[in-house]
Formats: structure tokens, C-alpha cells, sequence
């Protein structure tokens, strides 16, 4: 079984998306988090890039949704890391 996350700016299909997480497990097998780290990848992406390259949009709510998460988890969505 694949479980997919997908953080976005926005609900529409032109959308900035955040960030992607996929894991892959055997729920009859009960993995171990160690397991599922290693059947796991996650993919941030840059959301400036998209807004300026791609012409993707936000939304004003899902702004202000993310405003309201607290500092680690807005640090982890909205920086990139390695420019």
C-alpha cells in the first residue's frame, strides 16, 4: 500500500505545492518506523520558483491556515534548504 501527502497553497490545480511524502508498507506486516523510513521519500519544492516560473497561485486561506501552524512545522514547508 502507498500513502501519499501533498502540501499545497491552495486547492485548485494551478496551486503551489509544498511538498510531497510517499510510503510504502504492508499494513498485515506492521512495519517498524525504521521500515517505513526506509520505504519513504520526501521532495520539498521551491514555492517561489513556481509562483515566479510556473504561475502557480495561493490562496489568501490557505495562507493564513499556514500562519496559524507553529514555527517548526512553517520552517519545515516554506524553506528550502541548499540554495
Amino acid at each position: 500500500m502507498f500513502i501519499f501527502d501533498v502540501e499545497t497553497l491552495g486547492k485548485e490545480s494551478k496551486a503551489v505545492i509544498l511538498s510531497i511524502g510517499c510510503v510504502y508498507f504492508k499494513p498485515e506486516e506492521m512495519p517498524s518506523f525504521e521500515i517505513l523510513k526506509e520505504n519513504s521519500f520526501f521532495i520539498k519544492f521551491d514555492a517561489e520558483d513556481q509562483v515566479k516560473r510556473l504561475k502557480r497561485n495561493m490562496t489568501k486561506s490557505s495562507l493564513q491556515w499556514w500562519s496559524k501552524q507553529c514555527l517548526n512545522v512553517r520552517k519545515k514547508s516554506f524553506i528550502v534548504t541548499g540554495k
